[in-house]
């Protein structure tokens, strides 16, 4: 067997909790933020240097709208039950993109923090170190960021690149919930997946006609599912849920299977009515050029 040289066997060894430990290691370390004074006032260091945590922490926490009714890092540390889960031997899957969720967010701040006039904040050789660490992660779970700049917030999500073109097609807050989908707390979740349908049934009813013209058999089952999987009628135990019988005894983890095929259909339709045009300019050459085929 080959002997495997020292890159192979980095790029090997990788396990939640020593990606945790890295990055911890990185946002605490003293050096992490560069802040430069500018000021006249002698009594603060024209340089000085924070830990990225210590830095979000002092500056725009409490400012930050993402914060909920947590007062600090420590305490939104303590909500989410980070040192739980950096004390798990084996944590799952879900709780390392908590982790990776909350120093995204780090991230966002120091990326959209407005110092006083006078003071600059910039990367330093550590905190480029963590984002490429962040990043790394993230590409090894096939995730990605997406942001919400007017929640001031970002969540990590699934990459899903039907998804991602689908998003770019229609306006941002759809678009937002369409990528929100593959959000790993999702999963399980009927509820919030009904509402992210729901709207990307709206959406779709309005060009329902021209998704028609373009795809009758897409249209019949996309409206069909919105019809009879409790998409539009609200909880499966109203009384005047209009649901057929089998989709109202379903066991929840079939009828989440049903939405996520929904959803991907309503993706393909989306993507179909961006294609409308191409259609067009196709048919024009083909008129141009007197071909049948």
């Amino acid at each position: 067997m080959p002997k495997r040289n020292i890159f192979e066997k980095i790029n090997n060894a990788y396990s939640y909790k020593l990606e945790m430990s890295r990055l911890e290691e990185l946002i605490h370390a003293k050096g992490g933020v560069k802040l430069e004074n500018s000021t006249s006032n002698a009594d603060i260091p024209a340089v000085s240097f924070f830990p990225l945590e210590d830095f979000i922490d002092k500056t725009v926490f409490r400012k930050w709208k993402g914060r909920g009714s947590c007062i600090s890092c420590k305490d939104m540390r303590r909500e989410l039950g980070i040192a739980q889960i950096l004390a798990k031997e084996d944590p799952s899957v879900e709780e390392f993109l908590t982790y990776l969720e909350y120093v995204a967010n780090l991230f966002f701040l120091f990326r959209t923090t407005n110092l006083i006039p006078g003071y600059r904040h910039c990367e330093t050789l550590v905190t480029i170190a963590a984002r490429e660490n962040l990043e790394r992660n993230l590409e090894m779970l096939n995730s990605e960021v997406l942001e919400f700049s007017a929640e001031e917030r970002v969540v990590i999500v699934e990459k899903n690149a039907p998804a991602t073109v689908a998003s770019e097609t229609v306006d941002t807050s759809l678009g937002n919930l369409i990528n929100l989908y593959n959000h790993h707390s999702m999963s399980g979740d009927l509820d919030s997946k009904r509402e992210i349908l729901m709207v990307m049934g709206r959406e779709l009813e309005l060009n329902r006609a021209r998704l028609a013209g373009l795809n009758q058999r897409l249209t019949t089952n996309v409206f069909f599912l919105l019809n009879n999987l409790d998409i539009r009628s609200g909880s499966r135990n109203k009384s005047d849920f209009f649901g057929r019988d089998a989709v109202a005894k379903m066991p929840p983890e079939e009828l989440e299977n049903w939405y996520d095929e929904l959803y991907q259909m309503c993706i393909f339709a989306f993507l179909t009515l961006e294609q409308e045009e191409s259609y067009a300019r196709v048919e024009k050459l083909m008129n141009k050029i007197d071909c049948s085929c």
